[in-house]
């Protein structure tokens, strides 16, 4: 499942746990079905990555952009939007 560019607010989130949180929302997936889409096994690792106790590894980013279709540079540093970002 793709989220439009569209559906990517504007305004950047100002971390990455939130930018995180939102695109998973965006997505229409609960924490447990993002884990899955994103094969962690573990699910409280996307309340962590979400709440910024703990940062996904590159691997788990790059499977984020892929299902989200925005960049990493947005996921990770807030440049741009997810609309001027995706691919």
């Amino acid at each position: 499942m793709l989220v439009k560019p569209y559906l990517v607010d504007i305004e950047s989130p100002t971390t990455m746990g939130s930018r995180i949180s939102g695109l998973r929302q965006k997505l229409g997936l609960t924490q447990r079905e993002f884990a899955q889409a994103l094969g962690i096994l573990d699910t409280s690792q996307i309340s962590k990555y979400e709440t910024g106790r703990k940062r996904p590894s590159l691997k788990v980013l790059i499977k984020m952009c892929h299902l989200a279709d925005v960049s990493l540079d947005w996921i990770v540093l807030g440049k741009g939007s997810g609309a001027e970002q995706g691919r």
